[in-house]
């Protein structure tokens, strides 16, 4: 069994707009299907992204983000 961990990854904005958009993409379709777990996990991820863009100044959901 695995634990839960904090982990810490260090990556560009750039890298982070693939990501958000491939994770919200497979919220989506969580959602469609039913997958409310997956859904969680998705918007967790997208939201913990969202809380370390440096200078990001807009809001969840504005589709304002930081500059590459």
């Amino acid at each position: 069994m695995a634990l839960a961990r904090d982990v810490s990854v260090e990556m560009t904005t750039l890298q982070w707009h693939l990501i958000d958009g491939g994770v919200d993409n497979e919220v989506s379709l969580a959602a469609v299907d039913g997958r409310d777990d997956d859904v969680g996990t998705g918007h967790a991820v997208r939201e913990a992204g969202r809380r370390q863009a440096a200078g990001w100044t807009g809001e969840p959901g504005s589709g304002r983000w930081p500059s590459r």
